[in-house]
């Protein structure tokens, strides 16, 4: 997941002045859609199955029920923040994708101001979400982006394991393509670590070995060792419970080889 963040941070003005443009005003997700009749408590206990593998408008139905919740239980989960990511990720840069990120973002502050501040899950796709905004609006950095680092880092100390070590793969891409110290809060040594750990204990997951191929070509120009993690990336990428991410993701990997064919 999260296919931005990632090799765009570099672009970032990490000394951007000013405040997000984040709209919260914006009309839920989904309004126009013809959804089945549905309610919170049966969209959270098919929310296993809602993901990579669901079509937009079964995304789409689901996370309008989640908002239209006043149940706190479904406030301070993770579940429509994720749901917006995935929303996210499938649009091009632009209005559509700008209206789920902000949806997703104001959904996650929702959970923590309502107790979810415990939830690895909800930091994440918070975080998640946040890097992805950054990515599209690069002059909303200020310190945006040390929010981004703070809720990744929290999501990390309550659970590596969201997102199959998620919290630890952004977290590395972030140490990797920012800017070092003074200018930002880059640190080659500390993203090999973060995303060998990454690869190593969440071995199932394509991005982890794909991101410390690139850490390893960046940081110690180590093809050979990077060549086996795109292998085993490429391997995990076939798995079909990966869905419309596998075509996402590809797209990484297209990059990868690019950079080992230098």
């Amino acid at each position: 997941m999260i296919r931005s963040l990632l090799s765009s941070l570099v672009l970032i003005l990490l000394t951007a002045p000013g405040c997000s443009s984040l709209n919260s005003s914006l009309g839920s997700v989904a309004d126009s859609r013809q959804c089945p009749k549905d309610n919170a408590a049966r969209v959270v206990q098919r929310a296993s199955v809602l993901g990579p593998q669901s079509t937009n408008e079964e995304l789409a139905c689901a996370l309008r029920v989640l908002i239209a919740s006043s149940d706190p239980k479904v406030i301070k989960s993770s579940l429509s923040s994720r749901l917006s990511l995935h929303l996210s990720e499938r649009e091009v840069p632009g209005s559509e994708r700008d209206r789920h990120i902000q949806q997703g973002i104001q959904q996650g502050e929702n959970a923590l101001k309502l107790g979810g501040d415990q939830d690895a899950a909800v930091h994440y796709y918070l975080g998640a979400l946040m890097g992805l905004w950054l990515n599209d609006h690069p002059l909303d950095a200020g310190t945006m982006l040390t929010r981004v680092e703070k809720e990744l880092n929290t999501a990390s100390k309550l659970s590596e394991s969201v997102d199959d070590g998620g919290p630890l793969r952004l977290l590395g891409m972030i140490y990797l393509k920012a800017p070092p110290w003074p200018a930002g809060m880059g640190d080659g040594d500390k993203a090999l670590e973060l995303l060998q750990k990454a690869a190593t204990e969440y071995p199932k997951h394509p991005l982890n070995h794909a991101f410390y191929a690139k850490a390893l070509i960046e940081v110690d120009d180590r093809k050979e060792d990077a060549y086996r993690q795109r292998d085993e990336g490429l391997k995990a990428l076939k798995n079909d419970h990966w869905g419309q991410n596998r075509i996402i993701w590809q797209a990484e990997f297209d990059s990868l080889q690019k950079e080992l064919a230098r």
